[in-house]
């Protein structure tokens, strides 16, 4: 392990630590600076449309490093929308986004479920789900649906293993609980229970005497107006008579609360301007955001805008950031 991993490990844990009213931990994307040399979004962009911030060289958004997915953008546009020809920044007078001048915007992917890429099985008839970047959270889409997500609380990889005893109560989260209510004599089968907050949802069985596809224990749900959504699922590795055990592999489970996002919802200073199944835009459409020096500007949510202590030179030289105040582990990654 290289002295700059030992670093960045001991900073995640020194925040998650602390109470969060005592600390904060602020992630930042990649610096912009406008300056005499480089006076506008113009001379410095990175799109067509102006300069834009992926997961790439932000790492307040999510990201999953191992099939490198990550769906969110935000970009200062080079020309202010509702006036042509005008320059969203220029050094080194001109410190305000003007309305309309900042867009975030983000879509689902598809995520392939870790109990088909190993086992080649299926979570009813699905080989996999779609993941969403929201404001720098995983969540997941539900059906397809760019506007309907759910977080998800439980999502074990190929190597993880739960081994339940009889009457004993599994916490998954969110209020979900699971636990296994009996083992046949044989050894091959045990029922099971999946309640939420203190009320049953189902009932069912874990089968090892069948073939692969029927160890497989899917839960679905009419969720967000779509109809039987995988909600729960698990893979019965093992039944033990013998110890009164099941051993759990490839869990998997979604909160059924969901998070609707509707056109003309504000977040911070950006309004949702589309929502539909395929993707999710905001901007600023009815707010500025002024980049003064040495200044805090939220945009939406924890992310923010800072902007440098610089009096001598007046350079605009500014960076997104999200902060974080609650107690947790928090991913600290540089530019991938």
């Amino acid at each position: 392990m290289n002295k700059r991993m030992i670093v960045l490990i001991a900073l995640v844990v020194a925040v998650s630590a602390v109470p969060a009213s005592a600390e904060t931990l602020e992630v930042r994307g990649n610096i912009v600076e406008l300056d005499a040399g480089n006076p506008t979004i113009a001379s410095i962009a990175n799109t067509p449309e102006g300069y834009q911030w992926d997961y790439s060289t932000f790492p307040g958004f999510w990201y999953d490093p191992d099939d490198g997915l990550g769906t969110e953008t935000l970009t200062i546009l080079a020309k202010e929308p509702y006036c042509p020809g005008c320059d969203t920044l220029r050094y080194p007078d001109d410190r305000e986004i003007g309305e309309g001048g900042l867009i975030y915007q983000t879509h689902p992917v598809f995520q392939e479920y870790e109990l088909h890429v190993d086992k080649g099985l299926t979570i009813g008839s699905d080989t996999g789900y779609y993941l969403e970047g929201w404001m720098g959270e995983a969540y997941v889409a539900i059906d397809n649906n760019a506007d309907e997500l759910c977080k998800p609380l439980v999502v074990f990889e190929g190597d993880d293993k739960k081994t339940l005893s009889t009457g004993e109560e599994w916490d998954l989260g969110g209020g979900f609980v699971f636990n296994v209510t009996g083992i046949d004599t044989a050894g091959e089968m045990a029922t099971v229970q999946l309640s939420k907050n203190g009320g049953l949802l189902d009932t069912g069985t874990l089968d090892t005497s069948g073939s692969e596809q029927e160890r497989v224990y899917t839960y679905t749900a009419d969720i967000g107006g779509e109809a039987d959504i995988p909600v729960f699922s698990c893979y019965v590795n093992a039944v033990s008579g013998e110890t009164g055990t099941v051993e759990l592999m490839y869990v998997f489970l979604i909160d059924t609360d969901v998070l609707e996002i509707e056109t003309a919802q504000t977040y911070g200073a950006m309004e949702v301007m589309t929502a539909s199944s395929t993707q999710i835009v905001l901007n600023n459409d009815e707010t500025t955001i002024d980049l003064d020096i040495a200044s805090t500007e939220q945009i939406m949510g924890n992310m923010y805008f800072k902007t440098a202590y610089d009096y001598v030179n007046d350079n605009i030289r500014f960076y997104p950031y999200v902060e974080y105040t609650e107690p947790g582990t928090y991913e600290v990654r540089g530019t991938i």
